[in-house]
């Protein structure tokens, strides 16, 4: 979740030296190392290593993990430019009860998946309005400052930057730690670039609330 690079392959080899005795860490070993390549972009050999996680896991029966595994498919479908298959895989995690935890980030997949479909304005804002709010209800903050750090970056494309400013100044602001964090960075850099377009001041973080 915090997109680690080195703390992933370093999760893989120890699990692929783990499976040497017990097999049964393979598709997990396999599954980081899809993960490590995604984050370096290398959307072929992510391919590759997903492919064996997702059927060892199959035909080790852990379905859990195949569920887990279906928010990275997506995202890997979605930059192989497959966006109806990825659409059909996020609708499965969504429609999901087993994985509650995970709606809200399913959610936040299938309004990036519409935006890259060309849908129209009020479909899309819909889409990220549900993920911001799914992610309230489970007190989610994590998720949440994803999804509307994803939904600002669409206002902003929009023109609406003041609105996108004002939505995610409130959710980071509940963070008081994890700045080095990917999403914290992320959400920083775009709020920065908003004040900059709207010509409002951003706070400092000596004025966010304390939780």
């Amino acid at each position: 979740m915090l997109r680690d690079l080195p703390g992933i392959r370093e999760h893989a080899q120890t699990m692929k030296v783990m499976a040497v005795k017990s097999p049964v860490w393979s598709g997990l070993a396999d599954y980081y190392a899809g993960r490590a390549c995604m984050l370096e972009g290398n959307w072929r050999g992510a391919a590759t290593y997903l492919h064996k996680a997702v059927t060892f896991q199959d035909s080790a029966g852990l379905f859990g993990v195949l569920r887990f595994l279906k928010l990275d498919q997506v995202e890997l479908l979605a930059n192989q430019g497959s966006v109806d298959e990825a659409f059909a895989l996020v609708s499965e995690a969504i429609n999901d009860q087993e994985l509650p935890h995970l709606w809200s980030p399913s959610l936040r997949q299938r309004a990036d998946l519409l935006v890259r479909s060309n849908a129209d304005i009020s479909t899309i804002e819909e889409a990220y309005r549900a993920a911001i709010e799914c992610a309230r209800g489970q007190k989610a903050r994590y998720y949440e400052l994803q999804a509307t750090t994803h939904f600002g970056r669409w206002l902003k494309s929009q023109g609406r930057a003041a609105e996108a400013q004002t939505r995610l100044s409130e959710i980071y602001g509940w963070f008081n730690e994890g700045w080095d964090t990917p999403e914290l960075k992320e959400a920083k850099a775009l709020l920065d670039e908003l004040a900059g377009l709207s010509g409002s001041p951003r706070r400092s973080n000596k004025s966010r609330r304390d939780h």
